[in-house]
C-alpha cells in the first residue's frame, strides 16, 4: 500500500517550481496501482486523512509532515511504528526520501510541463 500512496505525498508537500512535471505521471501510475481516485483528491487538495484507511492515511500524513512541518509529531510517529512496525515504518520513510530526491533533480534540472499540458495540481 505504502508503496503506491507515499509517492503522490512528497510532489504534493514539494510543489516545485517546474509546474509539477513529474507529477502527471504519478496520477496515473497510482490508478493503475488501484490507489483510488478519493486518495489522490485527498493529497492533490490537501483535504482531511479522517475516514480513509488508517494506513493509508499514516502514509499521507507522516509524508505531509516530514516535508510541510519538517518534524513528525510523536503520536504520528507511534501510530505509523504501530501500523507498520519499525523496518517498514524504515523502508517507507526511505522511499518517501527517495522521491524527495526526484523532486530536486525535477527542480535543479528545471523540468517543465509540455506547454500543452494543464498542471496537474492546483497552483498556490
Amino acid at each position: 500500500m505504502f508503496q503506491r500512496s507515499s509517492p503522490l505525498s512528497c510532489p504534493r508537500k514539494w510543489h516545485w517550481k517546474s509546474g509539477n512535471a513529474g507529477f502527471p505521471g504519478l496520477f496515473a501510475e497510482a490508478l493503475g496501482e488501484g490507489i483510488s481516485r478519493e486518495i489522490i483528491d485527498i493529497i492533490k487538495h490537501r483535504k482531511d486523512t479522517g475516514g480513509l484507511d488508517e494506513a493509508d492515511a499514516i502514509v499521507i500524513e507522516l509524508g505531509r509532515q516530514i516535508f510541510g512541518a519538517r518534524k513528525v509529531t510523536s503520536a504520528t510517529f507511534a501510530r505509523a511504528l504501530r501500523q507498520f512496525g519499525r523496518r517498514t515504518l524504515v523502508d517507507l520513510v526511505a522511499l518517501i526520501g527517495n522521491y524527495a530526491g526526484t523532486a530536486a533533480l525535477l527542480t535543479a534540472f528545471d523540468m517543465q510541463l509540455d506547454p500543452s499540458q494543464p498542471p496537474p495540481l492546483p497552483q498556490p
